[in-house]
């Protein structure tokens, strides 16, 4: 999420003090290029983006954060990747859940609390079988399980049990083994929403209601908002990734790069269109990254998140979106 504000003296030390971010980051780039059309400094552009947040926890900080900002523009960039699992998500955020009534609730968060070493120990951890899960799983057991027990909160109403979730959990670690960027950036939304299938419609329904109370936020402020969702790197270059598909392919043949990235693309679609009806404004970035990418990686080679060139495309298509009316 960031922020487009006219620069001024007075707002800048009006300004909380935020981490630095590299100054590669597409919202840094997006300054530059407004201020040199400008031909001044005349924008000010604050990268909020926080990582591990989904679009509901974007809303959240626009709320209690940006908007004493007061600023002109507030874009919403999603990732294709992982955004649409983690709204879905109950853990230490705040987070959505569904009501009896199908209705959309809002709830603090659940945390997880070490317990003070310096206690006396209860009976699981003086029992055996703590003793042989602490040397095959090691020290954090405690905090797994506590995992677990998120998961199985979360998969609850859809009647998910715990066998389903050991074999969810026994595949994450197995993909992760092959490749620990693609499933902390891609893969492992698609392993989520292949085992547990039905919690996508609930992802949906959030993204949705998220989408309408940031249109509410910004019109009661008279924000103009832009969405927008970062292509992966199975969608932009995936022949950067065959090796690395091979494996997962040979793990389990229903996970390819295509339909992996035909998965994305729907997920982008779909936002896209919610967008269109709600009246806000959004830009796709996929024709403009294929248009600019050259044959370039725009990608890291060992991860999944935009490398330099990456983020000077995508900065290179928001502000041309901009200047053209918005890229409806």
């Amino acid at each position: 999420m960031h922020l487009r504000l006219p620069h001024t003296h007075e707002q800048s030390r009006a300004l909380p003090v935020l981490p630095d971010t590299p100054p590669e980051n597409f919202p840094h780039q997006i300054e530059k290029r407004l201020n040199d059309a400008a031909g001044a400094p005349k924008y000010e552009v604050i990268d909020a983006g926080v990582g591990r947040y989904s679009l509901y926890q974007y809303y959240v900080k626009a709320k209690v954060e940006a908007v004493s900002l007061k600023p002109q523009q507030l874009l919403v960039a999603l990732y294709a990747g992982n955004d649409f699992l983690d709204i879905v998500r109950e853990d230490d955020r705040p987070y959505l859940k569904l009501g009896r009534d199908g209705q959309v609730e809002a709830h603090a968060p659940h945390f997880v609390v070490y317990r003070d070493h310096s206690e006396k120990p209860g009976i699981l951890e003086m029992s055996r079988i703590y003793s042989v899960g602490r040397a095959a799983l090691g020290p954090t057991i405690l905090y797994q399980i506590s995992r677990v027990k998120l998961l199985y909160l979360n998969l609850a109403d859809e009647h998910h049990g715990l066998m389903e979730i050991a074999k969810y959990l026994k595949e994450v670690h197995d993909l992760d083994a092959i490749s620990h960027g693609l499933m902390v950036q891609s893969l492992h939304q698609y392993v989520w929403f292949q085992r547990f299938p039905e919690t996508l419609r609930t992802s949906l329904i959030f993204t949705r209601y998220t989408l309408e109370k940031l249109r509410e936020l910004a019109r009661q402020n008279g924000i103009r908002l832009t969405c927008t969702i970062i292509p992966t790197k199975p969608m932009v270059e995936p022949e950067t990734l065959r090796a690395v598909f091979a494996e997962v392919t040979r793990h389990n043949p229903s996970f390819t790069a295509d339909r992996l990235a035909a998965f994305e693309n729907s997920l982008i679609d779909q936002t896209l269109k919610m967008c269109r009806a709600l009246d806000i404004e959004a830009i796709d970035l996929r024709p403009g990254i294929a248009a600019q990418r050259y044959g370039r990686s725009l990608y890291y080679p060992r991860d999944m998140h935009l490398n330099v060139a990456g983020n000077a495309v995508v900065a290179d298509v928001i502000v041309k979106a901009w200047n053209v009316g918005g890229g409806q």
